[in-house]
């Protein structure tokens, strides 16, 4: 790779008055996005591949009891402190979930969510 040199001259006031010429060095060859960008190509689609391999029983018991904890009723979590800037801040966030609103029973909807992750039946009752 050989090195390119850009040049710019700047001028202050009139035609009679102080330029400046600046350079800067670029390194010939790929830039940085090529650079980046190519090896990225590579391990995107090998980590989605990875993602779509199977999980634990455990594992899924543990995300499939939070999604029937959801199906149960409405989530949620209140918020409220004090800032420097301003003042009293708080919030709010309730979560409502679509097994919930269709009615779906939650052992139910742990045994289809464990099924459909691992293809086999849980491993441990559902706990609420």
């Amino acid at each position: 790779m050989g090195v390119m040199r850009f040049c710019k001259t700047y001028r202050s006031g009139d035609l009679l008055s102080h330029s400046t010429v600046r350079c800067c060095e670029v390194l010939r060859g790929k830039t940085l996005k090529e650079q980046i960008m190519k090896p990225l190509y590579i391990i995107l689609p090998l980590l989605a591949l990875g993602a779509c391999g199977p999980i634990s029983g455990t594992e899924a018991a543990d995300r499939c009891e939070e999604r029937a904890r959801n199906a149960a009723g409405p989530t949620g979590e209140a918020r409220i402190g004090v800032n420097s800037e301003k003042g009293v801040v708080g919030g709010v966030e309730l979560t409502v979930t679509s097994d919930l609103v269709a009615g779906r029973d939650p052992q139910i909807v742990y045994e289809n969510c464990v099924f459909q992750l691992t293809g086999e039946g849980p491993v441990r009752p559902l706990n609420l």
